[in-house]
């Protein structure tokens, strides 16, 4: 938490002109409720299973940015669902110069930024 993946993804999306979704904001919404307390009163695996049901509902775009939380590519199956959706296409493992420059770049693109690789 706190890694500023929110605060990035919504100035990138606001660059680009592309919808912003956070995946950590939708569970929070949906249960009415911080990810402190569902992790405190619930436990970690029920939160992993929330991010994994809204993960499983998102429709990926070629316009959109989505913020995740670092243990979602912990599961197997949200890595393939990623993939298959198209997630992992626009993740990027940049330094902040890299992530500057990123912010000039026009859709079509590339940063030169290397993606990680997710098993």
């Amino acid at each position: 938490m706190g890694a500023g993946k929110s605060t990035t993804g919504k100035v990138l999306a606001d660059l680009l002109n592309y919808r912003f979704v956070d995946l950590d904001s939708e569970i929070v919404e949906q249960q009415g409720r911080s990810i402190s307390e569902i992790f405190s009163i619930e436990g970690e695996e029920y939160f992993r299973d929330l991010e994994t049901r809204l993960l499983n509902t998102l429709e990926s775009s070629s316009e959109s940015v989505f913020a995740t939380g670092g243990g979602i590519v912990e599961r197997d199956q949200n890595r393939l669902q990623m993939r298959r959706s198209g997630f992992i296409d626009n993740i990027f493992k940049c330094r902040m110069v890299d992530l500057e420059d990123a912010f000039d770049f026009q859709p079509g693109q590339t940063t030169g930024c290397a993606r990680p690789e997710l098993g």
